[in-house]
């Protein structure tokens, strides 16, 4: 907008000149004829000459930028086209983001088993937690060590998502 705004400025200025210049022709014809003070032929068809390549330039700057401002608007218009793809592209992911969550959020979250999921003695470690064994008794039932107890017990519980309670003793 800025652009047009100082086209038709340009355009105002150039024609106050010509206006101005043809003002002043046009008095001193009217004034009676001094010798010192007329202009012949010769000196208004130049002044008339040299104010129509002014307009004739004004023209081709007038048409240079109006030119500008098309292939401008263009590539506003393809920028604007590409930016509504992307955003649809964008929406898209987000409604499948939202989709995919609500399906996650919807499915029944599975309880880790605490005996018969680990096998072995492991398995028993977690078995007799579960009934309510604290870590000494099951170091002595399972002959490990009790930081090998704790040590499953704190796995377990990262697994589980902290669902596992030490019996402490």
């Amino acid at each position: 907008m800025n652009l047009w705004m100082a086209l038709q400025a340009v355009v105002d200025l150039l024609l106050v000149c010509a206006i101005t210049c043809l003002a002043v022709i046009l008095a001193k014809r009217a004034k009676p004829v001094r010798e010192e003070a007329s202009i012949d032929k010769k000196e208004v068809d130049t002044l008339v000459e040299t104010l129509f390549h002014l307009m004739k330039e004004l023209e081709g700057w007038s048409e240079g930028i109006m030119e500008e401002v098309a292939r401008r608007r263009d590539e506003v218009k393809q920028l604007m086209e590409e930016m509504n793809e992307r955003d649809r592209e964008l929406r898209g992911i987000c409604e499948e983001t939202v989709a995919r969550a609500e399906e996650v959020r919807q499915k029944p979250k599975k309880e880790p088993a605490v005996s018969g999921a680990v096998p072995g003695r492991y398995g028993d470690v977690l078995r007799l937690a579960a009934e309510g064994k604290d870590v000494r008794a099951i170091s002595d039932l399972t002959k490990m060590p009790g930081d090998e107890v704790r040590l499953i017990f704190d796995l377990h519980r990262k697994v589980s998502g902290g669902r596992f309670q030490e019996v402490s003793g």
